[in-house]
């Protein structure tokens, strides 16, 4: 456990130990490692007390402190004997919300002797009296103040010889007047010194919080009690920043991550223990984030994340079975328990959404967001929170891969499909590295020409012992894991060589299509690759096409209008792939530079058996033809379906009844267009 904003603990001349309830240390500083024979101990390595010296280990283990009552206890000032000495410590013990213990050791062996110093030589201290850093009174029965030194003045502001004679109760807070009472009674029947946390009045109007140590010599006037007393406002204040630093997440004040694993950790005590019936986590992820980041600042969508947290702390609405924490940038995650069976998982998740949904208004924009919900169940065999939270992690990305704004419950085949992907990747990484990837074209066919006119170059893997793996498998990963960018780097390397071959061999050039990802088309620098390559292949703009989907077109529109200009400007021709599977925007469409169209397989499908979807193609090839763009219709499989293509004015047709991918080595256009020319059923 890292332990933050520890710098003044490192300098105040009291030991500091933070553990938790089975006392494993997770921190010490510089004075608990003096008192205890701490040296060699590292700053953020968690001890036991069998790794202790001995002497230090016996004593940590004899402290007795109440582990669920008062958040303060006073264990009294204790005898802890080490080999060369032995030392009176002052323990006190904080406990924290998060069931984590700050201990506090007072060296007060020499304080003690100058009490007793005190006590026996009255009428030899004046001098020392007065120089004492801590405050020292001397009350009598009456519970007036018979003395006082001037670190009442230095400390709470009063003027030792004006509140002499008074009531020193007159000056304690009103809640804290019983402990003064009791300190002051048993200080005069016990024989061992009293510890408490006093609130005192300030002559500024507000009250100090001073630790007393409260003892009686018992000779003489039997009524007489002194009280030693340091403040302890500033300790305490800074107990409370540090627990705040540790537990809160600081931009949206929700829990944090640590505090969300030490929560859950001991729920699922509670679920084996049979205290709980139910425990779900929420994980709940912001859909595009990245999208208000890149188009309106990073203020504005932190800005965005507190009104996420603010509209779920609404939701929960105090409820305490419901706990919320920001997991880290636009992640949050929503604990709910039960002790009966009654958690909708369905109803939270749609509410979730609901509530998330809501427009929100940042600088004159408005914002429409969405949210993905992976969800995990714990049950008694659920080991840790961290595998509790990794579940509905998962679960959540499975959710992301149906859309914006849908949830999924977390199934044993969901880590077991990770598992694969895990292996697909190091298997992917190895095919790059002994280059097992192959480039394959897929020609396109001109109904005007009625020639192949240009290709669509497609990435192949054959892997060594599990054969052929599908695009469909591969590239996705290649995404989730950045390999996307050297794997399209290879792509337009290796077609830009191959063009160049053909140059060179004085052959028949088509241009090529090359496909771009969502990762690589937010590459500022995307134009200038392109110059780069076609320059040191001494290609043509006119050799390379490029192919984008709309979601990604759509996904940052000022930014793909600004990088498709800049291609545009180059010359290189830009298509729009799966048209009609995501926007189909006409407004938006006519705002980008496209050359040409390709429709969905899914429309060429039900071009024979549906006039809807015969409809759809003719209106899309209407519309293409207004905006003085081409059409590729894509997945063509069929005699019929090529000659209605052909007949509705289709421009250019893709699919296997043209030809399937070949690699880009084998492509031989005469070839593949003499068939053509000889195949009159095609014609």
């Amino acid at each position: 456990m890292e332990i933050e904003h520890t710098e003044i603990l490192e300098e105040i001349s009291e030991g500091v130990i933070i553990a938790d309830i089975y006392f494993n240390i997770y921190y010490t500083n510089k004075y608990a490692k003096f008192i205890f024979d701490l040296h060699n101990s590292k700053n953020n390595e968690i001890l036991t007390l069998q790794e202790l010296p001995s002497a230090s280990s016996n004593f940590l283990a004899s402290l007795k402190f109440t582990k669920d009552g008062k958040k303060i206890q006073r264990l009294g000032i204790l005898e802890f004997k080490k080999i060369r000495n032995t030392m009176l410590l002052d323990v006190t013990c904080n406990i924290t919300s998060n069931n984590r213990f700050i201990f506090h050791f007072k060296n007060v062996t020499d304080l003690l002797d100058l009490m007793d110093s005190v006590v026996t030589k009255e009428n030899q201290f004046s001098n020392l009296f007065h120089s004492i850093p801590d405050i020292l009174l001397l009350i009598n029965k009456n519970k007036t103040l018979v003395m006082a030194n001037e670190s009442i003045h230095n400390i709470l502001g009063w003027i030792p010889k004006k509140i002499v004679g008074k009531n020193f109760e007159n000056f304690i807070h009103n809640e804290d007047k019983i402990i003064f009472r009791e300190l002051y009674k048993n200080a005069l029947e016990k024989s061992d010194i009293q510890l408490a946390e006093i609130r005192i009045q300030n002559r500024a109007g507000g009250y100090s919080t001073i630790e007393f140590f409260v003892y009686s010599d018992n000779t003489g006037d039997s009524g007489r009690v002194y009280y030693l007393g340091r403040d302890v406002t500033e300790k305490f204040q800074y107990d409370n920043f540090l627990i705040e630093k540790i537990s809160k997440d600081e931009l949206t004040k929700l829990s944090s991550k640590k505090f969300l694993f030490e929560s859950v950790d001991l729920l699922i005590q509670d679920l084996k223990f049979g205290k709980l019936e139910e425990l779900y986590i929420f994980y709940i992820d912001i859909d595009r984030f990245k999208d208000i980041n890149d188009s309106l600042g990073h203020e504005a969508g932190d800005t965005v994340l507190k009104i996420v947290a603010s509209r779920l702390k609404d939701l929960i609405n105090k409820n305490n079975d419901y706990f919320l924490a920001r997991i880290g940038g636009d992640e949050f995650a929503l604990v709910t328990q039960s002790k009966i069976r009654s958690i909708n998982i369905i109803d939270i998740c749609n509410k979730i959404q609901m509530v998330l949904s809501e427009i929100i208004y940042i600088e004159r924009q408005s914002i429409l967001m969405t949210c993905s919900i992976g969800v995990s169940k714990g049950d008694k065999s659920s080991t840790d929170a961290e595998k509790l939270l990794r579940n509905a992690d998962i679960a959540m990305h499975e959710a992301k891969k149906l859309g914006r704004g849908k949830f999924r419950l977390y199934e044993l085949k969901m880590q077991e499909k990770k598992l694969n992907s895990l292996q697909m990747s190091s298997w992917l990484r190895e095919a790059i590295v002994n280059e097992n990837l192959k480039l394959h074209v897929q020609p396109i066919f001109s109904t005007k020409e009625n020639k192949i006119s240009h290709a669509e170059a497609l990435c192949r893997w054959n892997h060594p012992t599990h054969g052929y793996i599908p695009p469909a498998e591969f590239i996705q990963i290649a995404e989730e894991t950045g390999q996307i960018h050297t794997i399209g780097d290879w792509i337009l390397i290796n077609t830009c060589k191959q063009i160049e071959r053909w140059n060179l061999e004085k052959k028949t050039i088509i241009p090529i299509a090359i496909n771009l990802s969502p990762l690589q088309f937010e590459n500022k620098n995307l134009p200038q690759l392109f110059a780069k390559y076609l320059t040191q292949y001494h290609l043509e703009a006119e050799n390379i096409h490029i192919e984008l989907t709309e979601s990604l077109i759509m996904s940052n529109i000022k930014h793909s209008i600004n990088v498709l200009y800049e291609l545009k400007k180059m010359g290189l021709t830009i298509y729009l792939d799966d048209f009609g599977t995501g926007y189909s925007s006409l407004n938006y469409l006519i705002h980008f530079p496209i050359d040409i169209i390709k429709i969905d397989k899914s429309f060429i499908d039900n071009l024979q058996h549906n006039n809807n979807g015969l409809s759809v193609v003719k209106a899309i090839i209407k519309m293409a033809e207004s905006l003085l763009m081409k059409v590729v219709a894509e997945g063509v499989e069929n005699k019929d379906q090529f000659d209605l293509l052909c007949e509705i004015g289709c421009d250019y047709v893709q699919g296997y009844y043209i030809n399937k991918p070949i690699p880009i080595d084998e492509f031989n256009l005469d070839s593949l267009n003499q068939r053509w020319q000889k195949n009159s059923a095609i014609k």
